[in-house]
């Protein structure tokens, strides 16, 4: 079998051998020289020394069938560069999880139902597609850890999620207005964080909640001049209402128009031209001004046709 690994190792291409059930030490020296992707999922098992061998392959290993997987088994494999599927494994411990965390790569850990405070603030610092599907809650501590992950975080399975915890994903998303609701995906940065569909749409609101704190943080931190040029009064029908401001030295035209069907707003900054915009949409006169303001100060107006600002939650 060494002589066979030997051989195979030096095969150009991706290597799928998941019909071995054992790998002896040198076997994996060899195989830990090739380059591509490589499928042993159906070992059961990995001897520290296997697990150094095959921690020097470069690209995509799968070992999905381990079950177990010791300290210093998993220290040969943190050294791995490439992507590590370890789906198999059902719990890991605190060096494990030290040595997994420092992985160059994606690493699917989809087996584990739990996660220590300590294994969430270590996993929250590695970078690449992270898979833990199969926890199914996060207490508000491990979702802070979880929270810092700054590459692709699956979190499929949970079931439910405190408000505390949520807020600690938001600063991995960047609008609503990127929400996915056929593929339940909430990106951050051509990155995503991937939740059941209870949960989006719970973050609709949660988001909501912090753009309108952030803003009325910015608001009362910045002192905004404003001045009525003109104050507000009907146009052409009874539904139509217009108003003048200077915001900052900026002239600010808004018009709201409101019936039975809800209401749309138009806003026109320096004379330039008549935006629509949903971010004002059935907002009473008071948020319209300081959403114009803030979107001002920011340098965000025209950006205000959007639902949501793209730089508004960092």
């Amino acid at each position: 079998m060494d002589a066979a690994a030997d051989a195979l190792a030096k095969y150009e291409g991706d290597l799928d051998l998941n019909g071995l059930t054992s790998l002896s030490d040198a076997s994996s020296v060899y195989l830990g020289t090739h380059n591509g992707n490589l499928d042993l999922s159906g070992l059961k098992s990995l001897s520290d020394a296997a697990a150094t061998g095959l921690g020097k392959h470069k690209g995509s290993l799968y070992l999905y069938g381990l079950n177990s997987l010791s300290d210093a088994a998993a220290a040969g494999l943190g050294n791995h560069k490439g992507s590590l599927y370890l789906k198999g494994l059902t719990s890991l411990s605190a060096a494990a999880v030290e040595s997994l965390g420092k992985l160059e790569g994606d690493l699917d850990l989809n087996g584990l139902t739990s996660l220590s405070d300590a294994a969430a603030e270590r996993l929250g610092r590695h970078e690449g597609i992270l898979e833990l599907n199969s926890l199914t809650f996060l207490s508000d501590t491990v979702a802070a850890g979880l929270g810092k992950h700054k590459g692709i975080l699956y979190l499929y399975g949970l079931k439910s999620l405190s408000d505390t915890a949520a807020r600690s994903f938001l600063s991995n998303l960047l609008s609503y207005n990127e929400l996915d609701y056929s593929l339940e995906i909430l990106k951050k940065n051509g990155d995503k964080i991937v939740f059941n569909k209870t949960l989006t749409d719970r973050f609709k609101i949660l988001i909501t909640e912090n753009k309108n704190e952030k803003r009325e943080n910015i608001l009362k931190e910045k002192s905004m001049k404003i001045k009525i040029l003109q104050p507000q009064k009907t146009i052409w029908s009874a539904e139509t209402k217009e108003m003048m401001l200077e915001i900052d030295g900026n002239n600010v035209t808004i018009r709201q128009y409101e019936d039975d069907n809800g209401g749309e707003v138009w806003v026109i900054l320096n004379g330039g031209d008549l935006i629509q915009s949903r971010q004002l949409e059935d907002k009473d006169l008071r948020e319209v001004i300081d959403i114009c303001a803030w979107n001002i100060r920011n340098g965000m107006f025209d950006k205000i046709n959007e639902e949501f600002d793209s730089n508004d939650i960092e």
